[in-house]
Order: C-alpha cells, then sequence, then structure tokens
C-alpha cells in the first residue's frame, strides 16, 4: 500500500516529525560528542583499561544509547503525543507555561527526581518491576554507557511514570523533548562513569559517581541503597543511603546468569516472570521488603540455569 505524497506530507506536519528530528539531532550531538566522548577519555585516563571499550557488554551498550539517546526514542514519544495530542488536551493543565523557563526546568528536575526515587526504589520492591529493571543491575562493569542499559519496559513506565506527567503539567512543547532527555542522560553519563569523584562537599547534595556506584555494588550489605537519580539528598530523607563512600569492588547481581546478548536481555524478564519459587523473597509485602538490606537480588537466582 503506497501512501500519497500528499497524504505522507500530512502526517509529517501533524506529527511535527520536522522539529522533533531536528531537536534530536541537536541533543545527539550534544550527548555523543561532547559528553560521552569526554567521560570516556576521563575514564581511560583514570587508569582503566581500554580492553573494557572492546567487550561485548559495551558493544551492547552502545545499542541502547543509539536507540534512547540519539533521538530515535525521544522522537517515538513526541511524535505518538503530538500524534494523540487532540484526545490527550484534557490531561494539559499548562500549570507553569507562565513562568520563566528556568522556574519551569527546576520545577521539571526536583519533583521530576522525588518521583524518580521512589519508582526506583519499588522496582527494588516488587517481582514485576524488578524483572525488568535487573536488565540494567546485570552488567559486572559499570562504564559512563550503562546508563543506557535499559529494557524497553521498565525505560517506558519511567517516563509515564516521571516525565511525561510533568512535561505535560508544565506544558513544555513535544519539540523540547528530546533535548530534556539528552540533558538528563549527560547527568547520569557522569554517574555511571568509572570515576573516584565525590563531588566534595556536594556528596550528600548531587550524586556523583561513587555514590551511584554503591547502588550496583553486588554486595548484600549494599543493595537497596542509595537510589536517588539526581540529588542524593532523598537517600538521606528516606534512610536509604549508605554509609559507605568507596567504589565497590565488584557489580552486578551475582546468580542472575542473564547472557550478554540484545536478545537475552529483551526475553530474560519475561521468563523471570513465568519462573514461580516458593519461598521467593521477592513476594514479601511492602511494609518488609522495602527495608534497606531486602534485596529482590538476594533471591534472583539464575533463569537460565533454573537455580
Amino acid at each position: 500500500m503506497t501512501i500519497p505524497p500528499a497524504q505522507l506530507e500530512t502526517i509529517v506536519e501533524r506529527l511535527r516529525l520536522g522539529e522533533l528530528a531536528w531537536s534530536a539531532v541537536r541533543g545527539g550531538i550534544a550527548y555523543f560528542a561532547v559528553i560521552t566522548l569526554l567521560v570516556l577519555v576521563l575514564e581511560a585516563r583514570g587508569g582503566k583499561g581500554l580492553s573494557r571499550f572492546r567487550s561485548r557488554t559495551f558493544r551492547n551498550d552502545i545499542a541502547y544509547t543509539v536507540f534512547y539517546r540519539a533521538g530515535i526514542y525521544g522522537v517515538l514519544w513526541g511524535a505518538f503525543f503530538n500524534a494523540f495530542e487532540a484526545r490527550l488536551g484534557f490531561l494539559r493543565i499548562d500549570a507553569a507555561v507562565q513562568l520563566p523557563i528556568w522556574i519551569q526546568l527546576a520545577i521539571f528536575w526536583i519533583f521530576g527526581d522525588f518521583i524518580n526515587y521512589w519508582v526506583h526504589r519499588i522496582q527494588h520492591t516488587y517481582r514485576g518491576l524488578w524483572v525488568f529493571h535487573s536488565v540494567h543491575h546485570a552488567s559486572e562493569e559499570l562504564t559512563t554507557l550503562t546508563q543506557n542499559r535499559r529494557h524497553i519496559v521498565e525505560r517506558v513506565m519511567n517516563d509515564l511514570c516521571v516525565y511525561v506527567p510533568l512535561l505535560v503539567v508544565l506544558g513544555i512543547p513535544t519539540q523540547a523533548w528530546p533535548i530534556l532527555w539528552m540533558v538528563f542522560g549527560m547527568l547520569q553519563a557522569l554517574q555511571h562513569a568509572e570515576l573516584n569523584w565525590r563531588f566534595g562537599p556536594l556528596y550528600w547534595v548531587v550524586v556523583s559517581p561513587v555514590f551511584h556506584s554503591v547502588h550496583h555494588s553486588a554486595e548484600p550489605e549494599q543493595y537497596d541503597r542509595n537510589f536517588a537519580g539526581m540529588f542524593s539528598f532523598w537517600d538521606l530523607l528516606f534512610g536509604t543511603a549508605s554509609p559507605v563512600a568507596e567504589r565497590p569492588a565488584h557489580y552486578g547481581v551475582p546468580g542472575l546468569g542473564m547472557s550478554e546478548t540484545l536478545s537475552s536481555q529483551f526475553v530474560a524478564p519475561f521468563r523471570m516472570l513465568l519462573k514461580r519459587d516458593e519461598g521467593d523473597a521477592v513476594s514479601s509485602p511492602v511494609d518488609e521488603s522495602v527495608r534497606p538490606g531486602h534485596s529482590l537480588r538476594k533471591s534472583a537466582g539464575s533463569w537460565e540455569s533454573g537455580t
């Protein structure tokens, strides 16, 4: 079936694909040319071997990065909301549309990070959410690109819970969304980098590479700690901050057994959902399992080996 040129032009105009694509290109250039390369250079200068940049893990993380950060994902989100803008109009409050842009962005980052903290914490509490989030924790090495290792189900859920409501409420136009996603990605690029940075006196204010590395620790005593995405004071306020301020020796989820292939990482969460082991700690009540140290990772097991 061939779409007439006039109809195709109408579709492109209605979805505002031109504006979205240009915004994505600008954000993608900033992300790849400035942040990623800069952080990779800093990691290498910090004494981290370049061999890990030739690993299969790193190649897979490049694939995730291209999809989520090169503008593809942001354009798809923007096009979806542009397509259904008329039907979703009742959701638009535009509460901050008259405020200066810097105030809008401050509201977006502070309230967005507050929501993100709780979404992240809940992902470590419920099996149905953890299985998808475990893809991010499966990596046994951290680089700046590890931030993008996300299952599509987790990423869509996160954006529905965190960013889309705020963007709709604030009234920020969709063509600006890819750039906002890129800015947040730039901050996460530092957090996941193998850098021994603590940000000095700001350690308990802004999430640093050392602060977030503890969250990826393979040591059981560090499970369910340091959930914050941008502002580390959330963990202080809600009792999930780790007293350890050193990078862990090992990362990942012992016993998870998730193969280092994109297809395995896509399928594994669904197979884990089908696994029903009696006495699995992941089915504990919220008031019990939300405690720091009571982690789904302790009972992750291996979906491939069945242990």
